[in-house]
């Protein structure tokens, strides 16, 4: 536990390496220490190593986590998922899950937002990005990615409109949204 508490100290500090180490340990001496691989899953995702931090979400998830973890979880093999570009449908799975346990997970509906966009699935993914806006309108990704998928539909001016606010909110909202290679 101790390894596990000085592992979240260096996550929330952003030394990675360092979490990694601890949450190695930890689950070395505790094999089913289920929050030490989702935890270790952040630490990679922070890192950019998005494969890695999927198979630990995953064997978190099969250790059956406490709803709450697993809500969590979820959202963060979502997004991980669609980062590196896996299967759509498990991506969306992981998403829906989320948001099932969670309802106000605005992560989880921007990137099942983002995820149906690159699907082709404006209506839907206009649908999550209104819902994620409702959450929390402060989140400029939100507004971005709702935006970008009025554009695709055909309201040019909706989007922009919708693009123009995210920038207002974050002026470098589209280099920030590069990661999800949605234009």
């Amino acid at each position: 536990m101790a390894l596990y508490g000085r592992g979240r100290a260096y996550l929330a500090e952003q030394d990675s390496p360092n979490a990694i180490a601890d949450f190695n340990e930890a689950v070395r001496l505790e094999p089913n220490f289920v929050q030490a691989y989702a935890d270790r899953g952040l630490a990679y995702a922070k890192r950019k190593q998005y494969e890695s931090a999927i198979d630990n979400y995953t064997e978190a998830l099969s250790m059956e986590p406490p709803e709450r973890l697993a809500a969590s979880t979820f959202s963060n093999r979502c997004w991980a998922r669609f980062v590196v570009g896996r299967d759509p449908q498990d991506t969306l799975g992981d998403c829906t899950k989320a948001i099932s346990l969670r309802p106000g997970d605005a992560w989880a509906l921007n990137t099942r937002g983002f995820t149906y966009l690159k699907l082709g699935e404006t209506s839907r993914s206009i649908a999550d990005f209104d819902a994620a806006v409702a959450l929390d309108s402060k989140m400029a990704i939100s507004w971005y990615g709702r935006g970008l998928a009025k554009r695709k539909a055909g309201d040019e001016q909706a989007g922009d409109k919708d693009i123009d606010m995210a920038k207002m909110m974050q002026p470098d909202i589209v280099e920030g949204a590069a990661i999800y290679d949605v234009h």
